[in-house]
């Protein structure tokens, strides 16, 4: 089986369209926020524009939603 690669901007892409009939997005944390704490991403509630959930692993996300398969892998940059 031949491993294909995925961006993580695609990625999230995937992630988001999932979580919008959830009425959530996962959104990038700011940069100094990421430097301090792996899982540079949070999850947001739409309806409250609040944190749900924060440093999360967006391939660990892809994974648990279903939207990265076990043959992809992601690969940092857009």
């Amino acid at each position: 089986m031949s491993t294909r690669t995925v961006s993580e901007h695609a990625l999230l892409v995937r992630i988001n369209q999932k979580l919008e009939k959830r009425g959530q997005v996962m959104r990038r944390a700011h940069e100094s926020v990421v430097a301090q704490a792996p899982g540079g991403y949070h999850l947001i509630d739409v309806s409250t524009n609040f944190p749900e959930r924060e440093h999360c692993d967006l391939e660990e996300w892809g994974r648990e939603l279903g939207v990265l398969d076990d043959d992809e892998e992601v690969v940092a940059g857009d």
